[in-house]
């Protein structure tokens, strides 16, 4: 294998159609909280402030700001930032419509705020354990912090075996959230904690022991029977699940709950595989109407369904039944965000070259920026097709047949393939390539470059795609370009004819 060093070497590159090793330079949007709740049984949006006293920063010097990240409906973080003063000094504010944990970085990481909090925090870079909390929910913190920085909150449930039997996992399952139980009820003599740190650690230990079983059987492929493959002496399951979904408390780790349910729901539709995105919608949203009781998870759920589609920059079934949008989602705390992402997408289907400039000039001077740059360079006058993967993603890796076809099928066009590997070792990566024969670029990025793209492209999960014109303008991008989909190709073709 030839090798073969170009001015600035950043990217190691495979190029599959000359069999060389080179070196090669190379939305999920953040929508902000929104609008005044209507709804009189919600609690409205309240300012929450999180500030505090840093000492000893010459420890760390490299720490210059503190952040706050708070989660929205759906799993996105919202952060908020401040610098931190020549005195150590910090002051966030930003809005709360409930009781939820929060992340406040370096450092600190767990916190626990009400709307319309004023929380100070006092911490040494000299002694990163002893942290204070002063102010509102000050004692609640404290407690909050002695369960999640311990070996309470230990997750065993990895240690299983996928190989086991249903019953025999679920049975593994059982004993763990006993052993942990009987853990909390350890701490629980120990502490007293107050009624939310109480709250939020039963939701936690329900939430891990669902998200395992559930993950287990979505592996396994036996979510597809009835109630996804769970004996009966398990059906409650699903109900209690709907109960952590509540207006004056939540813990954020419901969010990744939804994902994980909407698949299994997702597999019981007849002949999912073939419906067109509009009927796979309103299939699911029928089956979220019959099958959720709570309103807030059936408002949630539905609307996780109309974010999926904004992602992946598909407007369509929105404009042609706004009403629908309107009569599903009342909740202001998830319409307003929904409908600001919804604005933003239609901004950039609108004016894909503005916001490609946006974008572009937002992350400059970031290696993200030098990658992208380098790679709209080197392959001016043509289309560009980029799929962003991990060797640890395997859907990422189901899909390199659909890409060779896609690839083969465009063999004699104006358009350039490149695989962009982040996140996964050099050796897995140069294995996964040469397993794959791709007949297309392929880039492996580094640890610095893969934190960096994950940054700038606020990349959610892969596979993520990123298609250009011949000018070098992004102008579709996230997690519905797959390979070989009537939407893809469409998108390809059109870019062809127009240049």
């Amino acid at each position: 294998m030839v090798m073969q060093v170009l001015s600035i070497d950043v990217f190691k590159v495979f190029l599959a159609r000359t069999g060389m090793l080179v070196s090669l330079a190379a939305l999920l949007l953040l929508i902000p909280a929104s609008c005044t709740q209507r709804d009189s049984d919600y609690p409205a949006e309240t300012r929450t402030v999180i500030s505090g006293i840093v000492a000893n920063m010459d420890v760390y010097p490299d720490y210059a700001t503190m952040r706050v990240q708070v989660k929205d409906f759906r799993g996105n973080h919202k952060v908020y930032v401040d610098s931190i003063g020549p005195d150590g000094s910090f002051h966030i504010e930003f809005d709360l419509y409930h009781t939820q944990d929060i992340s406040v970085l370096p450092i600190v990481r767990h916190v626990l705020a009400r709307p319309g909090d004023s929380i100070h925090i006092e911490l040494d870079f000299e002694r990163l354990s002893d942290i204070i909390f002063a102010g509102d929910f000050s004692r609640q913190n404290e407690d909050y912090h002695a369960y999640v920085n311990s070996y309470y909150l230990v997750d065993y449930y990895q240690h299983a075996g996928r190989d086991i039997g249903l019953d025999a996992y679920l049975h593994f399952c059982d004993s763990i959230y006993d052993k942990m139980q009987l853990k909390y009820a350890e701490y629980r003599a120990t502490r007293n904690p107050g009624r939310e740190v109480q709250q939020w650690i039963s939701d936690h230990l329900k939430i891990r022991y669902y998200m395992a079983v559930f993950q287990w059987l979505i592996a396994r492929d036996m979510h597809r029977e009835a109630h996804w493959g769970l004996p009966e002496t398990h059906h409650g399951i699903f109900a209690e699940m709907e109960s952590l979904f509540r207006t004056d408390q939540m813990h954020s780790g419901v969010y990744g709950l939804m994902n994980t349910f909407l698949a299994g729901l997702s597999a019981t539709l007849p002949a999912r595989d073939d419906l067109q995105p509009e009927a796979f919608n309103q299939q699911m949203i029928e089956s979220i109407e019959a099958s959720v009781n709570s309103d807030l998870f059936r408002q949630m759920l539905t609307a996780y369904i109309y974010y999926r589609d904004f992602s992946q920059y598909r407007v369509g079934f929105y404009e042609q039944n706004p009403g629908l949008f309107s009569r599903l989602i009342t909740d202001m705390r998830i319409q307003g965000p929904l409908l600001g992402h919804y604005r933003d997408v239609r901004d950039h289907l609108d004016n894909p070259h503005i916001r490609h400039k946006e974008l572009m000039q937002g992350m400059r001077g970031t290696l993200a920026h030098q990658m992208l740059d380098s790679i709209f360079s080197a392959h001016e006058g043509k289309v560009i097709y980029m799929d962003f993967w991990t060797t640890w993603c395997a859907p990422c890796i189901a899909l390199f047949p659909k890409a060779n076809e896609m690839i083969n099928a465009y063999h004699d066009q104006d358009i350039v393939f490149i695989f962009i590997c982040m996140g996964s070792s050099e050796e897995q990566w140069a294995a996964l390539v040469d397993e794959a024969n791709l007949d297309a670029y392929h880039l492996y990025a580094t640890r610095e470059h893969t934190q960096s793209l994950y940054k700038e492209l606020q990349i959610g999960g892969h596979p993520y795609y990123m298609l250009a014109d011949k000018n070098g303008f992004i102008v579709h991008r996230g997690f519905s370009l797959t390979p070989m989909t009537p939407q893809t190709l469409q998108a390809i073709d059109l870019l062809l004819d127009l240049n």
